[in-house]
């Protein structure tokens, strides 16, 4: 009897360092409250994809922080115009606004609210699905228009992609964390003013 429990705690061990790393809506969604701070850093390159990376940023230099909270967004002023919004992200930035609607299985860019514009994504930019794990990738395209106050109006539409492309784990100057996966997102917009 001895022998079966410690095989069994020896493949319960083994079993979770091969477990996946998963986004979920639950864990990973954007939820009113919340604080995002974001270091600031000049550019270095992301290292190698694939699993099981260590990717070694011990010398990197942090020149600021901006921290972004996550609001109700039928709280914001101009809500009106983004009336499928869920979350509001307020920036650091006076009077500007991402305007996200959350769902069990997305994470939509609806557009952008400032002081002197709006921006309205009639084809919304889907920043994420849940779940989401090393390997996957999502592909599309997007369009909308933006207003700005001096009434000059332009189309904008473009096409996106993101892709889980490794995990590992990520060493910083002031923190190392493990079982991080990497989602790489590819932009591409276009403006015409009309």
């Amino acid at each position: 009897m001895k022998k079966v429990f410690v095989l069994s705690i020896v493949l319960s061990l083994g079993m979770g360092a091969f477990s996946q790393i998963t986004l979920t809506h639950s864990k990973h969604a954007l939820k009113v409250g919340d604080v995002q701070s974001m270091h600031k850093a000049d550019y270095v390159a992301p290292g190698p994809s694939g699993a099981g990376q260590i990717w070694n940023f011990s010398d990197l230099k942090f020149h600021g922080e901006e921290k972004n909270v996550m609001l109700d967004a039928t709280t914001v002023e101009k809500y009106g115009l983004l009336p499928s919004a869920t979350v509001a992200i307020a920036t650091g930035t006076d009077d500007y606004y991402a305007m996200y609607k959350i769902t069990a299985t997305e994470n939509d860019n609806v557009g952008h609210l400032g002081k002197d514009y709006h921006m309205v994504f009639t084809q919304p930019y889907r920043r994420m699905v849940y779940p989401f794990t090393y390997g996957n990738h999502y592909r599309s395209n997007f369009s909308g228009y933006g207003v700005y106050q001096d009434n000059a109006t332009t189309d904008i539409m473009g096409d996106y992609s993101f892709e889980a492309d490794a995990y590992g784990t990520l060493i910083l100057p002031n923190n190392v964390l493990t079982n991080v996966l990497r989602v790489k997102h590819t932009l591409s917009r276009y403006e015409f003013s009309r």
